[in-house]
């Protein structure tokens, strides 16, 4: 498989490449700000409840499997050029195609219609994360794609619902039954480049954006009900970039409602960074993403009256295998920041489908997709940690994560991690319970343990056996192949 580490290295030199699934560095688990975890296998002093030492997780790294058709030349091709993050450029890019698009590409999960429109929340440390610099190429790029678009069906501001229904509201009655003009244009792309901003919007009393937002993502109708002026919206298509610092995150976010009442997990979130150190501006030659811009107008007119679209057969069966995965728990913050897998891998292979020409989504489309989303998945356990809020299942996942990939019989488990101070049925229904997450699996391991199996650590985003399969991140075909 390409990794995107060695494109980027020999590419632009001085880049530094990180670990393309979160790994730890040893020292406990948690967010990447908190200041206290568990240290399960030297836990003699205060047993189970103790006070746990520090640790951080380590960023994601994005797969090259992600970075699918003309969209993944653009990353591509612009590396050496920029100190955005892949990723950033990349979950921008489809999110901006995504709205330019509209409503016309969609695929259908029992009576849920899921179109292009993503909600994307970008991480990353103020300054140094060029979260700025990545939308700025983004939108120069769609400017030349879409102008009318870029120039016409972007905004800010986000601060009521009201605002947004009138955005992209219907004909609606004025006085003497004359009727008022309404937005012919449904497409919308909200950018938030201080997200910290909304989010403390969301918490004032009566405030309506929060669930207005969630009935946005899901295509349904809007309607605003104030007295003087209400208003209503059918057939939005809106999408979302927001920029965030990880700071701001769990300030403003952490124990609020929007973690679990389906607001959270709407967004993809998408950690960046400075890729790379490049003082002097280096500019690329001149129509040098002129084919690419070109393949985008093309996939564009191909996608907005393309209709209902399907999984082909191979997609199918690569959908089947995947789908347990995609519907694991993880509990606690990431959970009720995630649990959405399905419902936008389905979003985002619409994209892959589309940006290829493709009237079907296929394998290939479906990988991208899985790919993305093992990213963004990352990006949410970086961002919130994976603390369950059980003492018992967070010592155990812990003790899990610091035996390494050889794992631990559950005899060792009793030992090792919990001193012998749990019962068997204790540790076997955590055993079940963390698996069922998505956060521990059996391996074989036989002639070391009466089981004949080991427990090892996983993550309920870990994708790579599906899209390692062949055919993503190799750029896409024609859709007719």
């Amino acid at each position: 498989m390409n990794h995107l580490t060695e494109l980027q290295t020999s590419e632009a030199p001085g880049y530094q490449g990180i670990s393309r699934i979160t790994k730890f560095d040893g020292r406990g688990l948690g967010a990447a700000t908190e200041e206290a975890s568990f240290n399960p296998l030297n836990d003699s002093a205060g047993g189970m409840f103790r006070k746990p030492p520090q640790m951080a997780l380590v960023a994601p790294e994005f797969p090259a499997a992600a970075l699918y058709g003309p969209a993944g030349d653009i990353v591509r091709k612009l590396g050496p050029y920029s100190e955005a993050h892949p990723a950033a450029l990349f979950m921008q890019l489809l999110t901006g195609f995504g709205s330019a698009l509209g409503g016309g590409a969609y695929f259908e999960v029992e009576s849920d219609r899921h179109a292009a429109n993503l909600f994307l929340a970008i991480v990353g440390k103020s300054a140094k994360a060029r979260k700025g610099v990545s939308w700025g190429r983004v939108n120069r790029i769609m400017s030349q794609v879409d102008p009318e678009w870029t120039e016409s069906r972007q905004t800010t501001g986000l601060s009521s619902g009201e605002g947004l229904v009138s955005a992209v509201r219907d004909d609606s009655p004025g006085k003497d039954d004359e009727i008022t003009e309404g937005v012919r244009d449904k497409r919308l792309l909200v950018f938030e480049g201080e997200f910290a901003q909304v989010l403390r919007v969301l918490r004032r009393e009566g405030n309506t954006l929060s669930g207005l937002l969630r009935n946005a993502w899901d295509g349904r109708p809007l309607g605003s009900m104030t007295k003087q002026n209400p208003l209503k919206a059918t057939g939005a298509h809106i999408s979302i970039v927001a920029h965030i610092t990880n700071e701001e995150l769990q300030r403003e976010i952490r124990d609020t409602a929007e973690m679990f009442n389906g607001f959270a997990n709407r967004f993809l979130w998408c950690f960046s960074s400075r890729s790379k150190m490049l003082p002097r501006a280096v500019h690329p030659p001149e129509g040098y993403l002129n084919a690419e811009i070109q393949a985008l107008r093309a996939a564009l007119a191909f996608g907005r009256n393309l209709g209902l679209m399907r999984r082909d057969e191979a997609a199918e069966v690569l959908w089947e295998k995947a789908y347990e995965r995609l519907g694991s728990d993880p509990g606690g913050l990431l959970g009720g920041a995630t649990n959405r897998g399905e419902a936008q891998v389905v979003r985002l292979s619409v994209l892959f489908a589309v940006l290829d020409c493709s009237p079907v989504i296929r394998a290939a489309h479906l990988q991208a997709a899985l790919a993305v989303w093992e990213y963004c998945g990352e990006s949410a356990r970086y961002a919130f940690g994976e603390r369950i809020g059980d003492p018992l299942l967070d010592k155990l996942a812990a003790g899990l994560k610091a035996s390494g990939v050889q794992g631990l019989s559950k005899t060792q488990i009793h030992g090792d991690i919990f001193q012998r101070n749990q019962s068997g049925e204790r540790i076997a229904a955590a055993l079940v319970r963390l698996e069922e997450m998505g956060l521990a699996r059996k391996i074989p391991r036989e002639g070391e343990s009466r089981e004949g199996v080991a427990w090892v650590a996983s993550s309920p985003f870990e994708m790579n056996e599906f899209y390692e399969q062949g055919g993503a991140g190799d750029g896409g075909g024609d859709g007719n192949s």
